[in-house]
């Protein structure tokens, strides 16, 4: 059974690993005992590329509530409305979906409990990497900006000294 410790202390190193499938940060961190412990913090990020009105007070971080594969073809045009609809520079513009073929609709929900979706083209690494991501946390990146903070971490292990 694996205990969960509280960790007092101050960060010696940190390495940022940018080809990672996440962004993935480790910090060596020294507890009230000067034992050095290594901590992984892995911080799984969606990419949107515009700001879509669905997501007007979105935030930061949203959990992944559920991954649905869909058929394009079969979604009306009011959800289409809904999930591709952005304001560019003071103009209503849609971001293309397919017409056909396969999608991924996921679910998303917010720390104020707003629900917002997001449909992306089917291929089964995807599909795949999103199914087993369902009830975790995921930062909000939105046209090319990341969130820096330090929310979604795991520790990967103890480095014994």
């Amino acid at each position: 059974m694996q205990q969960t410790r509280k960790i007092i202390g101050q960060i010696f190193d940190k390495k940022i690993d940018e080809n990672d499938k996440y962004t993935k940060y480790s910090f060596i961190v020294k507890n009230e005992h000067g034992k050095s412990i290594t901590l992984g913090l892995f911080i799984r990020t969606i990419k949107f590329s515009h700001k879509y009105l669905k997501m007007t007070s979105v935030g930061e971080q949203a959990r992944l509530l559920q991954v649905v594969k869909i058929k394009f073809s079969e979604l009306s045009g009011s959800f289409i409305e809904y999930d591709t609809k952005y304001l560019n520079e003071g103009k209503f513009e849609y971001y293309p979906l397919p017409k056909s073929g396969l999608g991924i609709l996921m679910i998303f929900i917010n720390h104020v409990k707003k629900v917002f979706t997001t449909v992306r083209p089917f291929n089964p690494q995807k599909w795949d990497y999103y199914k087993k991501q369902e009830g975790n946390m995921f930062n909000i990146e939105i046209g090319g900006k990341k969130d820096e903070t330090f929310k979604t971490f795991k520790i990967l292990e103890e480095v014994k000294k």
